[in-house]
């Protein structure tokens, strides 16, 4: 198990630690969407607070994308064009930022037609669109707003004039809204307790920061590679290395360029294995030392001879 330690200052804090830090309320939060409803990412809750509509609009825990819960949006009866299937929710903001939308979503598996995103109003240049994967699908949105209340719309399936029924139905989970005009802060996310700094998506990492990371120290507790060292290692030859890097066109054992272009470095493996070359490194060269001591000494032993052939050719040449 690998785990981090970070000075900041003159102060070692663990972990644990900097996540009570990081959950401090900050003054310019980025996540807007902060509703204790099904769909929230930071305050998930059994609940549909702060949408509103004609529709069915529930908290559902069959089907989540994420958590425990989803919001359910269904199509109540025929009530005309709009009515009975629309679900809506508004949110403060500042006229002229822009603002970033996530939203997953997923049809019902009972639906006659295909939900959308329709309707929405205060975002310059929204088109309507249509839901049409039937598995959970994540849609993003960058809008400038027009109003301070801009309001999204979701529908769970068209009008029953053209197709629709009370059968319609859209699950709908991490709802994220965030001015992009406002700079990026911490968001920890309670199902897993992962933090996101400048991020929405930290993913499986614990800690995920979309930026730079400045620290006086940072350390890693992670295996060692001390047993290079060990009686049985089996030490690669040259030859073997040299074949290695003409083949692979890296060392063996350290991942190619390509595989750190797409994947990153973890610090703590990556530090173990450049150890283990340093000591196959230094192995290399005591195995170096040990076959110049030997050529030393048959070279002092090769002297030694061509002095004695020298000294017996002059009592030659004087007999």
């Amino acid at each position: 198990m690998t785990s981090l330690k970070i000075l900041f200052g003159s102060r070692k804090v663990t972990f644990l630690s900097l996540l009570y830090y990081l959950a401090i309320p900050n003054t310019h939060a980025q996540e807007l969407y902060n509703e204790g409803n099904a769909a929230s990412t930071i305050n998930e809750a059994d609940s549909s607070i702060g949408w509103t509509g004609d529709s069915v609009i529930t908290s559902d825990g069959s089907d989540p994308f994420s958590g425990n819960y989803s919001l359910k949006i269904a199509s109540f009866d025929n009530r005309g064009n709009e009515e009975g299937r629309r679900a809506s929710y508004t949110f403060d903001a500042v006229i002229g930022d822009t603002y970033l939308i996530s939203i997953w979503v997923k049809p019902g598996v009972t639906n006659t037609s295909a939900p959308a995103f329709a309707g929405w109003s205060g975002f310059s240049g929204f088109a309507n669109v249509t839901i049409t994967n039937p598995n959970w699908t994540r849609f993003d949105f960058a809008f400038t707003v027009t109003t301070t209340s801009p309001i999204i719309r979701v529908y769970a399936g068209r009008n029953f004039t053209t197709g629709g029924s009370t059968d319609d139905y859209v699950l709908v989970d991490r709802i994220s809204i965030a001015n992009q005009n406002f700079p990026a802060i911490t968001n920890i996310f309670p199902e897993n307790g992962n933090v996101g700094i400048g991020t929405l998506e930290p993913g499986v990492w614990k800690l995920a920061v979309d930026g730079k990371i400045r620290a006086k120290e940072i350390r890693v507790e992670t295996a060692w590679a001390d047993y290079v060292f060990e009686e049985g290692y089996l030490l690669p030859t040259l030859k073997e290395v040299r074949d290695h890097i003409n083949e692979k066109g890296h060392l063996p054992n350290i991942p190619s360029a390509r595989e750190v272009e797409l994947n990153g470095v973890e610090l703590g493996e990556m530090n173990r294995l450049l150890l283990e070359k340093v000591e196959e490194l230094t192995l290399y060269i005591l195995e170096l030392e040990d076959k110049n001591m030997d050529q030393s000494k048959d070279i002092i032993a090769l002297k030694a001879m061509e002095q004695r052939i020298s000294s017996l050719e002059d009592v030659l040449k004087k007999d």
